[in-house]
């Protein structure tokens, strides 16, 4: 009888066991959570910065007694303002100028555009108001060039060939060829957003849980920088004997860190639609530093040709201009054999750029 006895009772609290082990499943939250989520980026692209130009280059004085000045570049800078000042003695001067690459190089060449977002989130809960989440962002939305620049860009290559042409109109040479070519990189890929956040909920009961969030991560930039290059050349036979030929080859292009630090800040809503899953709708604006650039590369050409001129070709203007096929180190020179000009930075960002998205999420919770 005490056997039946203590069976049955052994029986009944295996039972009480089996029994109370679902119900503590069942009232166990889930501490995980998973998210695929899209939606949009809008960027501000703000023009704040610092500029410069090129110095001017060694002043020399022309075989004709005439102040001049050895240029990198007729694109920009004192190069341009040297050959407009030469013009004005020309009569074709006023319709022959050319049009500086400065406007475009102080300032930022490419803007980011707005476009989609789309990524993933991995959270846990820490406590039932608080909970950390990474969460990978790629948005496909391209740092392109403005139109402001290639319009300036554009307007510079074509003016090259007018100030050339206009400048030795009624020089003593034959066989005059001017070119001014232009080509464009004019945009990049995407950005990749790897943050990391703390999210505090505003309540803790209900479906639909808003919260604010904060925290911090990078900002990385994909694909190679918008850059444009642009190269002139002259080419003439003096008194129909001398060959001259020279080369002008400038390079603008944009420079960003390849990562920035940001800030992250922002808020939503949970809509709680099992203990199992729900959707998200979530705002972040994501704050740094504005770091974008513009460089100016010049390389500046000048071949020396047989038969080697005894004179150079000058301007009688003040200042003069001079073309020379003498080589190097010996007679008189020409204007563009100033220094190459590597990563001049004309342009320097500052303040801060911010960017926002707006996406909508499924999440699972494990």
């Amino acid at each position: 009888m005490r056997s039946r006895v203590a069976r049955l009772v052994i029986s009944c609290a295996g039972l009480l066991v089996l029994g109370a082990a679902p119900a503590a499943a069942q009232n166990a939250q889930p501490k995980w959570e998973i998210e695929v989520h899209a939606g949009g980026l809008v960027t501000n692209n703000p023009t704040d910065g610092t500029t410069a130009l090129p110095p001017a280059g060694a002043a020399f004085t022309t075989a004709g007694g005439r102040p001049s000045r050895r240029v990198s570049s007729w694109y920009l800078g004192d190069g341009a303002a040297l050959l407009n000042d030469v013009l004005t003695a020309f009569p074709s001067g006023p319709s022959a100028r050319i049009t500086p690459l400065n406007a475009v190089i102080q300032g930022p060449l490419a803007t980011r555009e707005n476009g989609m977002a789309f990524g993933i989130r991995v959270g846990r809960a820490i406590n039932s108001r608080l909970a950390a989440d990474a969460t990978v962002d790629f948005s496909p939305a391209r740092l392109t060039m403005t139109e402001d620049a290639e319009r300036g860009i554009e307007a510079t290559r074509g003016t090259f060939e007018s100030a050339f042409r206009g400048l030795l109109a009624t020089a003593p040479i034959s066989g005059l060829t001017v070119t001014s070519v232009s080509a464009l990189a004019k945009d990049s890929g995407g950005q990749l957003f790897t943050t990391g956040t703390l999210n505090l909920a505003l309540r803790t009961t209900g479906s639909v849980i808003p919260y604010v969030t904060g925290g911090a991560g990078l900002v990385s930039t994909l694909g190679d920088k918008p850059e444009a290059t642009l190269e002139g050349t002259y080419r003439f036979q003096l008194v129909g004997f001398y060959p001259m030929n020279e080369g002008d080859r400038v390079t603008v292009r944009v420079s960003l860190p390849d990562n920035v630090f940001v800030g992250v800040v922002g808020g939503g809503a949970r809509y709680l639609a099992s203990p199992r899953w729900g959707i998200r709708v979530d705002g972040r604006v994501y704050l740094g530093s504005n770091k974008i650039e513009t460089l100016v590369d010049a390389s500046p050409t000048v071949s020396t040709g047989s038969p080697v001129s005894p004179l150079p070709l000058s301007s009688a203007s003040t200042p003069a201009v001079q073309f020379s096929n003498s080589p190097p180190g010996t007679g008189q020179q020409s204007n563009l054999t100033g220094e190459a000009i590597t990563a001049f930075r004309t342009y320097r960002g500052s303040g801060l750029r911010s960017q926002f998205t707006l996406t909508a999420g499924l999440f699972w919770r494990f």
